[in-house]
Formats: C-alpha cells, structure tokens, sequence
C-alpha cells in the first residue's frame, strides 16, 4: 500500500520518529522550503511497517526553465525493498511522479533533496573522478533503480 503524507500529516504518521532529525525539520509542517515550495511524501507500507520511503518536490526556483521540472529525492529503500518489493518501489515512484504531473511538472530529476545545497545525483558507474565534499555516496542499487525506472539525461 502506497501512503501519501502532506508535510502537515508528517508528524502524525507513526514512522515519523525514526527519520533522521534533519529530515524531519525539512519534510515536516515547520520546514522553511514551505514558504516558496511543495513536498508531498510517499510511502511504501506493508503490514503496519514502512518499507521505503521518496518524497516529490517543486522547487519554484527551477520553474524559470523551459520545461517545469519537478525533483524527486529523500530517498530510502532499505534492503528489504531492494530484495523483496521491486513492483512495490515502481508503484512508490510512480504515485510520486504522478503527483508531480498533477501540478504541471513535465520533468523530473533525481535524486535531488530539494536543491543542489543538499544531497543530489547518484552514479551510474563508478569513475576515478574525486567525489565533491560532503557529496553523499548512494547505493548503487539506487543508481540502477532509477536507471531502470527513469531515463537517464546526465552524466
């Protein structure tokens, strides 16, 4: 079963407490990127647990664009989805894509946290070029993921 959480529901979902603090100051009800943007969070959830997790994004400030481009980033597939729930993990992006088309988002990018400030890109294959600082380092499984999921634009 897919969930959709406004920020304002955030607080009351039961999984809310075991996300990391930063994540809950930028998704929750409080989260200053309300003031100019929209996240919506999606989550994939099966017998009363929470299995992965991604949330969509509209950043106004990427809407000077020709084409408007949504994000979606915050995300977390534990293992257990990776091995276990590939259809359910489709649907997650899938309802959260959607969700984006609904407010006129003819792109996506991802991963991208809300800005290219936070945590962003994912290889696709490992290279010798040194990694910027503080640049996150995905699991691969994502990068094929999303590889298998979205079409890749970038390098």
């Amino acid at each position: 079963m897919i969930r959709e959480l406004s920020p304002a529901a955030l607080p009351e979902w039961e999984h809310f407490s075991a996300l990391p603090d930063l994540e809950k100051s930028r998704l929750g009800p409080a989260s200053p990127w309300l003031e100019a943007g929209q996240v919506q969070t999606f989550s994939l959830e099966e017998g009363g647990r929470s299995l992965a997790r991604v949330s969509a994004m509209v950043n106004p400030r990427l809407q000077d664009q020709e084409v408007p481009t949504g994000l979606l980033g915050c995300f977390s597939f534990p293992d257990e989805a990776f091995d276990k729930h590939q259809e359910g993990l489709r649907e997650l992006m899938s309802c959260a894509t959607a969700w984006l088309r609904g407010r006129q988002m003819a792109r996506v990018r991802a991963p991208m946290n809300f800005t290219t400030w936070y945590s962003y890109r994912a290889e696709t294959a490992s290279s010798d070029y040194p990694r910027f600082p503080g640049e996150d380092v995905l699991d691969e499984r994502y990068a094929k993921f999303l590889a298998q999921t979205m079409k890749p634009i970038g390098t």
